[in-house]
């Protein structure tokens, strides 16, 4: 089973959107950076993730 969901990065110099899948069996993540604004506008990437011990752990690659 999965779930999929939608996410908003935000600081001071803007936001980045994207979305995500994660698998409850693996715990792994995978995903998109579809667009930004402020100094992110127009960015692109992905999103990916494993299960940690005490949590997931998450890295986000991107440009603009």
């Amino acid at each position: 089973s999965s779930v999929a969901c939608w996410v908003a990065l935000a600081n001071s110099n803007g936001m980045l959107y994207g979305h995500f899948v994660i698998s409850f069996s693996t715990g792994n993540l995978t995903g998109k950076i579809t667009s930004g604004s402020g100094l992110y506008k127009n960015a692109t990437g992905t999103i990916s993730g494993t299960a940690q011990p005490a949590g997931e752990g998450v890295t986000v690659v991107y440009s603009t």
